[in-house]
């Protein structure tokens, strides 16, 4: 059996439908106005898109998905994107770990 030959350019020397449907895929992120989907990773084998990276939300990870959904050659994703947790500000202000309490009309 004949193996494809990479294209000229193609330094991962993956087949040129494999690479052309993964780099579609990350062309469609690049052009959400979300910043944080243009560092998702997408790697397209078999009719599976598998994506990959880190984002801030959970809603982000769901519209990285529901983006590439409508490339042409996808039939299923694996979305492996990991949501971040919010940093905590640090303080060693211990008055800002107490709770504060509005005075009131105290009767």
């Amino acid at each position: 059996m004949l193996q494809p030959v990479p294209r000229h350019g193609d330094l991962t020397g993956m087949p040129a439908a494999r690479s052309e449907i993964g780099e579609a895929a990350r062309i469609c992120l690049r052009r959400q106005p979300r910043s944080a989907l243009a560092n998702i990773w997408c790697d397209y084998q078999a009719g599976v898109l598998v994506l990959r990276g880190h984002v801030p939300s959970y809603f982000l990870k769901q519209l990285a998905q529901e983006t590439v959904r409508r490339v042409d050659g996808v039939e299923h994703i694996e979305n492996e994107i990991e949501v971040d947790s919010p940093a905590r500000p640090l303080s060693r202000d211990p008055q800002m770990s107490k709770p504060t309490f509005i005075r009131g009309n105290e009767s």
